[in-house]
């Protein structure tokens, strides 16, 4: 594995791209990292002056099938189910508020007759210029 996980930074929307491999599993890109090459977790830096982001799950097109994907996660400040919202070609959220562990997100991918594939995928809101999760690299 590359890394416990992708740190996206400067970046909202969030967006991540659905793909069915070659096993035929339910895989998210962003950009060109793989999520399974950092354990499906992200680390996302909240923005603006209402220190959100938004991150996007794309729906996908595979040998002219069509997947439709929703997703879910719990609050961690409500211990609440929170449904993701639809548009078009996408399911999206807000988060509006860092975490101090990531959260565990349940997405699926429907096709037209029904069929289901599943993926859980684990993203930690952080605050801007907030302190790494990490120890700083020994400068050289």
């Amino acid at each position: 594995m590359s890394g416990s996980y992708l740190d996206i930074n400067n970046t909202d929307p969030v967006e991540l791209h659905s793909l069915i491999d070659g096993n035929g599993d339910l895989q998210y890109q962003h950009g060109t990292h793989d999520l399974s090459r950092h354990c499906d977790t992200m680390h996302v830096e909240l923005h603006g002056t209402g220190d959100t982001v938004t991150v996007k799950l794309f729906d996908v097109t595979v040998s002219g099938v069509s997947w439709t994907i929703s997703a879910s996660h719990t609050d961690p400040a409500t211990n609440t189910r929170v449904d993701w919202s639809r548009a078009s070609d996408h399911a999206y959220v807000t988060f509006i508020q860092s975490a101090t562990n990531p959260i565990e997100i349940d997405t699926v991918a429907e096709d037209d007759l029904g069929a289901k594939k599943t993926k859980k995928l684990y993203c930690k809101p952080k605050p801007k210029d907030g302190l790494p999760d990490h120890p700083p690299r020994a400068s050289l």
